[in-house]
């Protein structure tokens, strides 16, 4: 996969908002978080794999098979839980180090989107890292976040009608009814359109993840990703998207 992202970003720069940050972090980190306090509760870390596989959604059972092989499989002792627990909760950590590291160039953030901001202290892993971080992300989802959602929203409304673009109607939405995840966006816009909800609130943004990074991406960049939800919403704002292709895409190359 990194070889597809280099050779998709190769005649440019590389940027990522706190917001893409903030989706990193909410998919992917806390997940890994749940799942390190999991083993810590169970008997073994086999049984912890168990559990997990049977009362979480595929995405977040996927999340954890593909960290498997840095800090399970390839190691002696797999199922040695105190040992396993160690190279689980620093591999977290440094996952958010490395996130930063290579992907250094933050593009203008519209949404001062604080959940994007959440960081580990560059300290000698211990597990209270994990759980303040934790801590940290799900205090700012329960309560009003002080970000610029509202805002954002208005002025992207107003552009999409300025442009007469239709970003979420039926005729979007038949046209491009075998694009699964656009359509899911398409949905939920009409259901925001006619919310009476005036306050911010993660889960909005949870919701309307796709959406709310076409729409904020700069101008003239280019949208590299590996969700096809996008080459729909690509077409429709008059984006460049350059689709990566899936894991068991690679996989047969």
């Amino acid at each position: 996969m990194r070889a597809a992202v280099r050779d998709a970003t190769s005649d440019g720069r590389i940027e990522v908002s706190n917001f893409v940050r903030m989706e990193y972090l909410r998919g992917v980190i806390l997940n890994l978080i749940e799942f390190y306090f999991l083993i810590k509760e169970s008997d073994s870390v086999a049984d912890a794999l168990i559990d997990w596989s049977q009362k979480f959604q595929p995405r977040a059972v996927k999340i954890v098979m593909m960290s498997a092989q840095h800090w399970l499989v390839d190691q002696e002792d797999y199922n040695a839980k105190e040992l396993s627990l160690r190279r689980l909760g620093d591999g977290i950590v440094r996952l958010v180090y490395a996130f930063d590291e290579h992907l250094n160039r933050r593009a203008k953030d519209h949404l001062k989107c604080e959940l994007g901001r959440t960081n580990f202290p560059h300290l000698p892993f211990n597990e209270n890292l994990l759980l303040d971080f934790y801590e940290r992300f799900r205090a700012i989802q329960k309560i009003v976040p002080p970000c610029q959602l509202c805002e954002f929203k208005e002025r992207q409304q107003k552009s999409v009608v300025r442009r007469g673009i239709d970003l979420h109607g039926p005729e979007q939405r038949e046209r491009f009814k075998a694009n699964k995840g656009y359509v899911a966006q398409a949905e939920r816009l009409e259901g925001l359109a006619e919310s009476t909800v005036t306050s911010p609130k993660c889960r909005q943004c949870e919701r309307l993840g796709d959406t709310i990074i076409a729409l904020h991406a700069p101008e003239k960049a280019v949208l590299v990703t590996a969700d096809r939800a996008f080459v729909a919403f690509g077409e429709i704002l008059d984006r460049e998207v350059r689709l990566l292709p899936s894991l068991a895409q690679l996989k047969k190359q």
